[in-house]
This record gives structure tokens, sequence and C-alpha cells, in this order.
């Protein structure tokens, strides 16, 4: 009698943690971050659900560990991080780049479409603590632009939060309602350039006020200084001033 000898399973952890990721990753495209549960994921990576916790910890940690694969925010920041020298026309170009680029990545990304919508969704630790981070993570980006905004009542940071928010409506909405807003669907490639464009236009405007702001504010410093009391300042004195200020 011939006895056949059990071949011993090769166990790899790693892989079956890349499966879980990937599993995870497919329930977000096709139905959102929500219906990422440990029992879904577990079936179709034929794993026992309680080893979900037993590789990530919780439900929680295969999210986060998953999060921390797919969202790619951090590495646009920390790509178009610019050092403290750079001028106001590279500050302006690399915000331009920036905001392009976010919306670039997000149309072409139904997994990271699945995950700010979860985001914005509903509170959840998880995705409180991803926000802090990406808050933390943007705030050295923004700090470069805060000297050109002083005191010229224009809100640079405001209008970087209202055009995120802007493009991940149109994003969701030319996706999910698959029709045009405001004449415009970003399906179509004139439309999706058009509304890129406006982004860049945007951009370009506030730098363009807030340069206009800041040379009247010093124009008015310089005036101030330079005015005569009962005179008035001469017309090539002013020219002069105009030229300085530019």
């Amino acid at each position: 009698m011939v006895t056949r000898k059990k071949k011993n399973k090769i166990r790899d952890p790693e892989r079956k943690k890349r499966e879980a990721l990937e599993a995870t990753g497919t329930i977000v495209r096709e139905d959102g971050f929500v219906a990422v549960t440990a029992t879904r994921v577990a079936r179709m990576i034929g794993m026992d659900p309680g080893m979900i916790n037993k590789r990530f910890g919780s439900l929680n940690g295969l999210k986060a560990s998953y999060i921390g694969l797919r969202d790619y925010r951090r590495a646009i920041f920390e790509k178009f991080m610019l050092p403290g020298t750079a001028s106001a026309e590279e500050l302006k170009l690399m915000f331009i780049e920036m905001m392009q680029c976010s919306l670039d990545q997000f149309i072409a990304d139904l997994e990271m479409q699945g995950i700010v919508f979860e985001q914005v969704r509903v509170w959840n630790q998880l995705m409180y603590s991803l926000s802090v981070q990406l808050e933390k993570d943007m705030e050295p980006l923004l700090a470069l632009s805060d000297p050109y905004f002083e005191g010229t009542g224009i809100d640079f940071r405001s209008l970087i939060y209202s055009m995120h928010g802007g493009f991940y409506y149109a994003v969701w909405h030319t996706r999910h309602n698959r029709c045009p807003f405001a004449g415009r669907d970003l399906s179509l490639t004139r439309d999706y350039q058009k509304f890129r464009d406006m982004m860049a236009h945007q951009i370009e405007f506030c730098w363009k006020e807030a340069a206009l702001a800041r040379s009247k504010l010093r124009w008015s410093k310089m005036t101030g200084i330079l005015f005569i009391p009962g005179s008035f300042l001469t017309e090539k004195v002013r020219h002069v001033l105009n030229w300085l200020t530019d």
C-alpha cells in the first residue's frame, strides 16, 4: 500500500495581504468605499473573514493600508514643493500645474474617487485622520503663497479650497449623472480642456489682482512719506513712483 504524502501548502502572508488590498480596490471601483467589508473581501480571495483582523488588525486597518497605497495626494504635494526662495511667477505656475495634475489624476482614478467620496460622505475617525494629515501635507505649499496675498483682500487659500471641491463634484457629476452641467460635459475632450484651462485662468487672475493690490499699498505708503502738506505731487514724481511700485 502506497501512502501518499500530503503536500505542504506554502504560506505567503504578504501575498494574501496584497490580494486583500487588490480586492478592496475592486470593491471601491464597483460599489464605493462604503461597500468594503471584511466578509466581502475575504470571500473574494478565499480567506476566512477572521484573517482580515489577523493580517491588518481590523477592517479599519485594511482600509488604512489601502488608502496609504492608493492616495496619491501626498505625492503630488511633495512633487510640486518649491524652495522658500521661489519667485511669485514660479509659485503661480506651480499651483496651476498642481491643480491641473490633481484634476487629471482624479478623473482617471475610480478608486481615488471612491476614497474622496467616503472622506466627505460621513464622519469617521479613519477619514478624519486622513483629512488632518492631508492638511498638514499641503500647508507648506500654501504657506509659500501667503506673503503675496497678505493685506490684498484676496484669499488664495479659499480659491484652492473651492477649486478642489469644484472639480470633485464635476467629476462625480460626469461619472454618475452622465449629463452636462452649465453646458459642460467633462467626458468630452473639448469641455474637459476648457474646464482645465479655466482653473489656470482663475489662479492667474488671483495672482494678477494681488500684485495690483500690493502695488497700490506700496504707492499709498510712498505717497504718505513724500507728500508735502499744502502741495501736490507733480506729474513727473507720480510717474517715478508708479515705475518704482510696478
